[in-house]
């Protein structure tokens, strides 16, 4: 799901979304991302597209693995 959302286009959205650094509202935001040619039709999925490429990136991510299963114990 997440390469489906990079390729349309949400990659900046996810590294907004992670950075947390928008004093905007994220459906503002998100709104600048709906794209009909690239079937983001809402806001909803804009960002569910963008949690799609951050729950990825995390999960690629050895290091947050480790941390993860750490505090899971």
């Amino acid at each position: 799901r997440a390469t489906i959302a990079k390729e349309k286009g949400l990659g900046e959205l996810a590294n907004i979304i992670y950075e947390q650094n928008e004093t905007r509202d994220i459906k503002e935001i998100a709104k600048e991302f709906i794209n009909e040619e690239k079937e983001v039709n809402t806001i909803e999925d804009a960002i569910s597209g963008a949690n799609d490429i951050i729950a990825e990136n995390i999960s690629d991510n050895a290091n947050y693995r480790k941390e993860i299963k750490r505090k899971g114990r």
